[in-house]
């Protein structure tokens, strides 16, 4: 029962994790498309650029990590689930060998 609660909070995790990669995606979208209109509009865009450019790296960064730390979260759920799942392989194994040695 705690295995698969704690499948269920996983589960929740991922999902905000998500969620919050979607949503910094969407900011370094926006910032992207409201960035160029500045920069035309302004002379001195060099130190606003550079401090965009920098948001922008930074947001970069963020969603990259998030998307690993997302990819970690989904592997350590599969091998949870795989820990509480039966495996039947080995005991067909072991019924085979059995079988085998009664024959023999």
């Amino acid at each position: 029962k705690s295995v698969s609660k704690e499948n269920v909070e996983l589960d929740e995790d991922i999902f905000a994790l998500e969620s919050a990669v979607v949503e910094r995606q969407r900011l370094c979208e926006l910032q992207g498309a409201g960035g160029a209109q500045p920069r035309t509009g302004k002379s001195g865009g060099k130190g606003s650029s550079m401090k965009m450019m920098v948001t922008h790296r930074k947001l970069l960064d963020l969603a990259k990590a998030q998307t690993r730390e997302i990819e970690l979260m989904r592997e350590e759920l599969v091998r949870l689930r795989a820990r509480t799942f039966p495996s039947f392989a080995q005991l067909s194994e072991q019924t085979r060998s059995a079988q085998d040695s009664g024959f023999g």
